[in-house]
Parts: C-alpha cells; sequence; structure tokens
C-alpha cells in the first residue's frame, strides 16, 4: 500500500472512494460536506438529516456518486459513547480496506476528522496499522498468486487547522510496526520445509543487512562449548542442526545495559518422541513465532531508531522423532550447570529457552523479556484472547500490561506461586521439564525462571495469540494464519521505556 498525505481539495482529487469518519451521527468536516454535496445532489446531507447514520448499526454507509472524479462515498459510522482510542481508529482502518478490497476499487482517500483527546498522530498511526495489515496476504505458494498482490493507493486528507508534522510521525512510526509485523507474519506462515533453523538464519542475516541491524549466528559447534545441552538436546532428533541467533540494535551509550527480548523458533515441532497427535499438527510450523516476533520487533525499533540497547535472541531448532532423539527419562544438562530431567519431550520450548536465557544473562540487562507458544494449557486458561504473563518483577510485568492495553494486544498475568513452582523439582536431576499435574503455563514459568538469575525477567505465552484459531476474537485487521502477535505490544513498550 502507497500512502501519501495531503489537504483536503476535492476540486483536484481523482479516487474511487473518499471516506468520511461520521462520529455519534456527526461529521465535523463541514466545508468537505458542502463540496461532497455538489456531486451527489444533497444527498450526504440528506442521510445526515434524517439520522440515518446515528439509527443504523452499519459500520460502513455507502454513497454512490455520478462523478467521475469521486465515484463513492463512505461513511464509517462511529457509534461509541466516550473518547476514541486507538484500537477504534485500527479497526475502522481495517474495515474500509477490507470494503476496498471487497469492491476491488485501489485508490482512495480518507479525511482526517476533528478530534479531541486522540491525538493526530495516534489517529494516523492507528490508521495506517489496520489498513495496511488488513490487506496482509500470505500467498507465497499459490501459482496464481499475481491476482491476489493488487496495489493499493490511501491519501490521508487532512485540512488545514491539522499539523501536518503529527500526521508524518503518526503515518512513519505505523508503517515501521506494520514492517515488522508483516515480517513476523511471513516468518511464522513458512511451512517447515522452506524455514529450517539454517534457512531461518540465513533469512534473519539478509533482513538485517537491510535495516541496519548487527547479527551473529551461534552453530552447533560453538553450542557444545558453550554447554547448552538443552538446545542440543531437542535437536538431536533432526538431521538440521540448530542455531542460535543474535540480533543487535545499538542505539545508545555502551554503558547502557541491553534490554534483552528473547523468542522460542522451534520451525517445525512433531513433539519428537513425544510425538503429538497428527491431527493440526500442520500448525505447529506456528511454533517459531516467539522467534518470528522478536525479528520483527528488532526491525520496527530500528526503522524508529529508538535509543536503546535491545537485543534479540533466538534459540532455532526443529523437534523431530528421529534415532539420535532425545527421549524421555533423559537428563540435560544446561549451559548454567543446572540438569533437568525430561518427563515429555513435546515441553521441548522450555528446554531450548533454558539455554538462550541463560546465554542473554551474560550482557547484565535492565530486563529480558521471552516470549514462546509454550503451552496448550494457556490456551485452556486464556483461550485466545490473551497471552499469560508471568514473570519475576512487577514494575516489568506492571509495563507489559500497560503496553498490552495501549496496543489491544491483551495479556493476563498468572501466579508463579511456590505451590506451583515446586512441582517441577525432581528426583534424580535440578528440575524436571513437565510439572506434575494442572497449572501447566506456571510450571512451564517456573521452569524458565530457573536460567534468569536474579535479572528483571517476564514470560509471555503466546501460544493462544500468535496464530488465527477456532476462537480467536475477529478483528478487521487480522487475517489468516499468524497475526505476528507482540510486535506491537514490544515496539510500545520500548517506545515508553526509561533506562
Amino acid at each position: 500500500m502507497n500512502i501519501k498525505i495531503d489537504l483536503v481539495n476535492l476540486s483536484q482529487q481523482k479516487l474511487d472512494a473518499i471516506v468520511l469518519y461520521s462520529i455519534n451521527g456527526t461529521i465535523t468536516n463541514n466545508i468537505v460536506i458542502e463540496e461532497l454535496n455538489k456531486i451527489t445532489d444533497n444527498s450526504l446531507s440528506k442521510i445526515i438529516k434524517i439520522n440515518k447514520l446515528t439509527n443504523n448499526d452499519e459500520k460502513l454507509h455507502i454513497i454512490y456518486t455520478s462523478s467521475e472524479d469521486i465515484k463513492k462515498i463512505i461513511i464509517v459510522n462511529i457509534r461509541k459513547t466516550g473518547n476514541l482510542d486507538m484500537e477504534t481508529i485500527r479497526m475502522t482502518g481495517g474495515d474500509v480496506a477490507n470494503k476496498i478490497k471487497k469492491l476491488e476499487l485501489n485508490n482512495y482517500g480518507i479525511i482526517i476528522p476533528k478530534i479531541n483527546k486522540l491525538n493526530y498522530s495516534e489517529f494516523a498511526q492507528s490508521l495506517v496499522e489496520g489498513s495496511k495489515l488488513a490487506l496482509y496476504d500470505f500467498n507465497n505458494y499459490k501459482t496464481n498468486k499475481n491476482n491476489n498482490k493488487k496495489s493499493y493507493k490511501l491519501n490521508i486528507l487532512i485540512e488545514k487547522n491539522v499539523k501536518l508534522e503529527e500526521i508524518e510521525k503518526g503515518v512513519k512510526i505505523g508503517q515501521a510496526v506494520v514492517e515488522g509485523v508483516e515480517i513476523a507474519r511471513d516468518i511464522s506462515n513458512t511451512p517447515g520445509c522452506d524455514c529450517t533453523p539454517n534457512l531461518l538464519a540465513k533469512k534473519v542475516k539478509k533482513i538485517t543487512n537491510k535495516h541496519n541491524l548487527n547479527c551473529e549466528i551461534i552453530d552447533e559447534e560453538n553450542m557444545k562449548k558453550l554447554k547448552m545441552g538443552g538446545i542440543l538436546g531437542v535437536s538431536s532428533g533432526s538431521n538440521e542442526t540448530a542455531k542460535l541467533i543474535i540480533i543487535k540494535h545499538n542505539n545508545a551509550t555502551n554503558n547502557v545495559k541491553p534490554i534483552v527480548i528473547v523468542g522460542k523458533a522451534v520451525t517445525f515441532d512433531s513433539g519428537g518422541i513425544s510425538i503429538k497427535p497428527s491431527s493440526k499438527m500442520e500448525e505447529m510450523k506456528y511454533d517459531k513465532s516467539g522467534g518470528a516476533t522478536v525479528i520483527g520487533t528488532m526491525v520496527t525499533i530500528s526503522k524508529l531508531n529508538l535509543p536503546l540497547n535491545v537485543i534479540g535472541v533466538i534459540p532455532a531448532t526443529e523437534n523431530l522423532p528421529g534415532g539420535r532423539a532425545y527421549k524421555p527419562g533423559d537428563i540435560l544438562k544446561f549451559s548454567n550447570g543446572k540438569t533437568a530431567e525430561i518427563i515429555n519431550t513435546d515441553a521441548e520450548g522450555r528446554v531450548i529457552l533454558g539455554d538462550a536465557l541463560s546465554y542473554s544473562t551474560k550482557w547484565k540487562p535492565q530486563a529480558i523479556i521471552d516470549l514462546a507458544t509454550l503451552t496448550g494449557a494457556c490456551i485452556v486458561a486464556l483461550g485466545n484472547a490473551a497471552s499469560g504473563l508471568m514473570g519475576n518483577n512487577q514494575k516489568l510485568i506492571d509495563k507489559i500490561i500497560k503496553a498490552g492495553n495501549n496496543t489491544c494486544e491483551k495479556v493476563w498475568q498468572l501466579p508463579m506461586w511456590e505451590e506451583y513452582t515446586s512441582q517441577i523439582k525432581s528426583d534424580i536431576a535440578d528440575i524436571r521439564n513437565t510439572g506434575i499435574k494442572g497449572a501447566g503455563t506456571i510450571t512451564a514459568a517456573a521452569f524458565l525462571a530457573e536460567f534468569v538469575e536474579t535479572y528483571p525477567w517476564a514470560h509471555l505465552d503466546i501460544a493462544g495469540t500468535a496464530w488465527i484459531q477456532e476462537t480467536t476474537p475477529k478483528k478487521s485487521y487480522l487475517t489468516k494464519g499468524a497475526t505476528g502477535i507482540c510486535v506491537r505490544l514490544l515496539t510500545n513498550l520500548l517506545q515508553n521505556w526509561k533506562n
């Protein structure tokens, strides 16, 4: 989608459609209404006069014109008490983009309404996010894909009283966020055959070179030197070797400690020896979504040039039941010296994250945040509407909750009481990789807590939110497949970060 910002001047506009916002039945752009009435035989005023907008529950109302310059008028009907928020604008941006696609149009303009509490930068950011994300389509494997790659043009039209620099700022942020989300979606959606650990590492190299990020790939030989028995254990059943991918955004002084974000990237998860049921196993290409989110977030913060030091850590491996695969009952030794008894080889995410988290402490970070499609238990607890959140530092957790609320990528904190965490104690090793019974999301987090020392740490379980599932809440800007969850959340968190 190409985005252009321009002053409202309908006499010089040639558009397939023009979009107006009606908020509680009121359209604030009076001069525009007068101009549009001229080409609609006063249809717009007639609709407003008979209160058709306030009495109509439809989100969009379409008026067809006889003009060759502006062929349709789309009224976004927002019946919302109180102030507008960013999610409302994001959703309406998606609604309009989907309607433009359905009507097979491609060049449309949106007139920014007069707004009160929500600033114009936030409005523009949300509008761009909703509009562009709604048009995302993963069709790399369709032979007829060219028909789906239509070019869309969005003209953001502003009146003279609106500060251009605020709109430009919002558009810039929105476009950076969308690029990160789309990268995360693309990686998550790519099947395991084309996104093995080695291919993922090569892809990340290309992405980081393009976006002025530093990248380091740690291979299995060096993992052996670092004694990363967790990652090596999970990887042992596959002919594909594991990779530990490090991405660095260095944009603060060298003495400022980094924030580390860690993302699980099991490029395909069969469950290993504890093999999964065949039903929906194809969805296990999404088990790399945590890593994909980290990659997308690093791109976004680089494009925004955030004044922080941020390090992304992505352990990448396959989990397959090969002849050398790790087995239930095995004992693995991690890079921090701890040992774990393997109860279930399908609880592999926490095993590879153990080494990645331990490795992250070498930078003495301000905070460590990890993301993983970790447990089906999280879906049992929270469904598909929120990600699970746990950690050892309430201040950090509160920041993440706030960022989740700001972006409408909702999270819910679960407790990590001793009554739960004691379940991962093993009789023959330091810990075991599953709990005894119940509270599977919390006992998984308890396992991870063994590898972060005393650094502020938070864990996001995105198993229920990483891709569209049967009960995922419908949002106009979410399309089938991967959601790119938490790129927006992490970006907002880091935008508001104070060292």
